[in-house]
This record gives C-alpha cells, sequence and structure tokens, in this order.
C-alpha cells in the first residue's frame, strides 16, 4: 500500500502529462467523431476503418509514456538495490496508480468516437467497445513499458516500439486479410494484440441485427464474403481479445 500510494503521488504531480493525456483523448475523439460523423449502416468499408482508426488512437497514446519511464528508471534501479520494495510489488503499484487515467481517457474517447458515428445504440454494445479499448490500451502501454525497460535509452525504445507497431498493424488483418498472409509470418498474425482487437470491435459491431438483410444482392460472392463476419468466430475472438490484453498488461510488465 505505502508503494502503491508513493507510484500514486508521483503520477498526480506530473500534471501537465496528465493534462496532456486528458486533452489528447477529447481531441482524438472529436476528430475520429467528426470524420466519421453519422456513418449510413450500409457504409460497411467506413466502418472497417473507423474500428480499427479507434483502435490504433488509443492504443499509440500509451507510446508517449516511453521517456517518463526511462527517467524513472535509475530511481527504481537504486531504491531496489537497496531493498525499499520487492520488484512485484512495484510493478503492481505501477499498474493501479495509471488505471484511473486510463479509465478517464478510455471513457472520454469512446463516449465521444462511438454515439457521433452512429454506431449501434445498446448499453451492452458500448460496454464492450469500451472494454475492448480499455483493454487493448493496458496492453499496449503495458508492451511500450516493457520496450523502456529492455531498452538503454529513450531513443532505443522508441525506435523498437515504432518498429514492432508497424509488425502489429501489419499483421492486424486490416491492411493485409489473413487468407492473404505469407504461411511463414501467420504466427504474427496470431500474437498481434491489435488483431484481436479489431475482430473483437467488428464482431461487436457487425454481429447485430441491424445489418441483417442489407447487403445488395447485385454483390457477387466474393464481396459479399468481405461483408460477413462468421458467427463461430465471435466468442474465440471474445475471449481470446480479453485474455490476451490482460496478458500483456501484467506479465510484460513483470
Amino acid at each position: 500500500m505505502t508503494v502503491f500510494r508513493r507510484q500514486w503521488i508521483l503520477t498526480i504531480r506530473n500534471r501537465a502529462f496528465a493534462r496532456a493525456q486528458v486533452a489528447q483523448a477529447l481531441i482524438q475523439g472529436l476528430l475520429i467523431g467528426t470524420v466519421f460523423f453519422k456513418l449510413s449502416s450500409t457504409d460497411y468499408i467506413t466502418r472497417y476503418g473507423f474500428c480499427f482508426t479507434t483502435m490504433m488512437a488509443l492504443s499509440l497514446a500509451a507510446m508517449a509514456q516511453i521517456p517518463q519511464i526511462i527517467k524513472e528508471r535509475n530511481v527504481y534501479y537504486k531504491q531496489r538495490s537497496a531493498n525499499f520494495f520487492r520488484t512485484q510489488t512495484y510493478v503492481w503499484a505501477s499498474v493501479l496508480s495509471q488505471l484511473p487515467f486510463s479509465l478517464i481517457t478510455t471513457t472520454f474517447m469512446s463516449v465521444l468516437v462511438y454515439f457521433m458515428t452512429n454506431m449501434q445504440n445498446t448499453f451492452e454494445a458500448y460496454i464492450f467497445f469500451w472494454s475492448v479499448l480499455f483493454f487493448l490500451s493496458m496492453g499496449m502501454g503495458m508492451l511500450f513499458k516493457f520496450f523502456a525497460a529492455a531498452m538503454p535509452d529513450a531513443t532505443s525504445a522508441q525506435g523498437l516500439a515504432s518498429c514492432s507497431v508497424l509488425i502489429l498493424v501489419l499483421m492486424s488483418g486490416y491492411i493485409i486479410q489473413q487468407d492473404e498472409i505469407q504461411s511463414y509470418f501467420k504466427w504474427l498474425y496470431y500474437i498481434s494484440p491489435l488483431q484481436y482487437g479489431y475482430s473483437a470491435l467488428m464482431i461487436n459491431e457487425f454481429m447485430s441485427g441491424r445489418y441483417d438483410e442489407k447487403i445488395p444482392a447485385s454483390l457477387s460472392q466474393g464481396e459479399v464474403q468481405t461483408y460477413v463476419v462468421f458467427e463461430y468466430k465471435a466468442r474465440e475472438h471474445l475471449f481470446l481479445s480479453i485474455h490476451l490484453h490482460l496478458f500483456l498488461s501484467i506479465h510484460l510488465h513483470l
């Protein structure tokens, strides 16, 4: 409890960073919400882009934590060598002290983008949408913290983070479809947290009844397949998305 109180005090003292996080969430939410304002229920392709853009905006925001983590690392090493606390205690205190900010930024951004873009208007669908973004934000944040802890300086950590983001984006299933990925890169697709987050957002939206019988009859079989989300994949991606983001939030930080 003492370590958590210390981490919380350090977190709230950095008011400039906290305000920047909230402002970033509001600005991104307004920008994405206005760009995709009131999407038509038949505009499937644009909805794909909306889900991917929202997911990426909230995920990449965590990269801003890297310089701050690098600064705190030397203090941590010094205090840990003096047995001020256990590593596990410090890790949990660090994770818990970031939760309120993640909750606030995810809520601000998700409320703006979800209801401005005419997504399905049900409480259950919004809560699931919010949950996916929250766990994805936490998971990517812990991944960037892992890079900051592993690399010698901020420049190296940001370079590695940028390279990893490129790979995760390519393997997310949005730019390159799963069937088009080469067999020797398939494993990157299955370990990409962005892939599970993107799939979960798509399933949450397109499994609702509002899209029933809205596919034009003139489409070819191949075009129809691009609009259909198969029901047997829904539960698999739902639970894998939540479990993978929990894994990244806890184990990578350890």
